[in-house]
């Protein structure tokens, strides 16, 4: 999930755009007006968003997704890249051979990624809200679709994604689904489970209350789901009872940190915590009702993160993708970084601080 405007990213990184002005009157003719915008090339950008699997991680590099071959996770290396999308992804999920990227205001795009070398766009789908992250599970997508809440879309022809149903709710922000239900992080309105089970007419389950902070991510593994909450940190909470999910457990950023995406693998649950020292934060989570920090490390900028083995994926914004050594919690080491300068063809990377 995206966790900064596109205003402010379209600024940040190098970024090339070619555009391509025309206007067309009655007659079919083509004559030079400004009166329309055309993309006809993107180069550069940041990275907000990354999908991470096996030796594979899936990130934004401005308007494109790239994918990058982490088989050897100190020397990540580019294995393919999308063409530019109409839009500024802010959420992606991998589900077998395709990408499902939502892209704010241009909904939600579908990408063929069977061949890692060339990435293609398959399919979209316009949702009404500005869509700012996506689940997929069972033939379905599920996006938190903003002020629009949960939006559901038949995925079983990727060419041609279908809205089946949707539930409303004031500010989604991220989604996690699981079995007949799905859960939404809904920002000042907190935690929200819906019963998807009749995909036409979903239904509000249960609720919790965040408190004075947002939720702005959420994951849910067995009986548990860990929030994302801002400046309340860290967020453990039971959801065996759907229609009364229960606050068990608590943990805290760095000191005024706020907690923008969360990762559990395991008995750790890995937190991106922005502050003027932006850190990637690890927690143990074996005690649910007591998640303790473990380690942490500094960052540039940290916006979402993924877990697979010993190694967290960051989506670091304008310092690229950048991968850390987890296999010690109680000292996360970063490993290797990706940025837009060598998707671009630059022969070397930029050194990462070990300190």
């Amino acid at each position: 999930m995206i966790k900064k405007t596109t205003t402010l990213a379209l600024g940040l990184g190098l970024t090339l755009a070619l555009l391509l002005f025309s206007w067309r009157g009655a007659a079919g003719q083509t004559v030079q007006a400004g009166k329309s915008l055309e993309l006809i090339n993107q180069l550069g950008g940041t990275t907000d968003v990354l999908y991470a699997e096996g030796d594979y991680v899936y990130v934004n590099v401005g308007q494109r997704i790239v994918i990058l071959d982490v088989s050897d996770p100190t020397s990540p290396i580019q294995a393919g890249r999308s063409a530019p999308l109409a839009g500024w992804p802010t959420g992606i999920d991998v589900a077998g051979d395709y990408a499902y990227v939502t892209m704010g205001s241009a909904g939600l795009q579908i990408l063929d990624v069977s061949r890692k070398t060339l990435p293609i766009l398959l399919g979209h789908h316009d949702t009404p809200g500005s869509a700012e992250g996506v689940y997929v599970a069972g033939g379905h997508a599920y996006v938190a679709d903003g002020s629009e809440g949960l939006r559901i879309v038949s995925v079983a022809d990727k060419q041609h994604p279908v809205w089946v149903g949707d539930y409303g709710t004031t500010d989604a922000r991220a989604v996690w689904a699981d079995g007949d239900y799905a859960y939404v992080a809904d920002g000042a309105d907190g935690l929200r489970i819906i019963d998807t089970g009749d995909k036409g007419a979903p239904t509000l389950t249960g609720h919790l209350d965040p408190g004075v902070y947002p939720v702005k991510d959420v994951y849910v593994a067995g009986d548990y789901a860990y929030l994302a909450n801002d400046s309340g940190g860290l967020r453990v909470v039971s959801v065996v009872q759907k229609d009364a999910p229960d606050l068990i457990g608590t943990a805290s950023c760095v000191t005024s940190a706020h907690a923008e995406a969360v990762h559990v693998a395991g008995d750790y649950a890995y937190v991106a915590c922005s502050t003027s020292l932006e850190t990637l934060q690890v927690f143990s989570v074996a005690d649910k009702s007591n998640p303790s920090k473990t380690g942490g490390v500094g960052i540039n900028e940290v916006y979402d993160v993924q877990a697979v083995g010993d190694h967290a994926f960051v989506a670091s914004g304008q310092y690229g993708m950048l991968s850390v050594d987890v296999a010690q919690k109680d000292s996360p080491t970063p490993a290797g970084v990706v940025t837009d300068r060598v998707i671009m063809g630059h022969a070397e990377s930029p050194s990462v601080s070990h300190s």
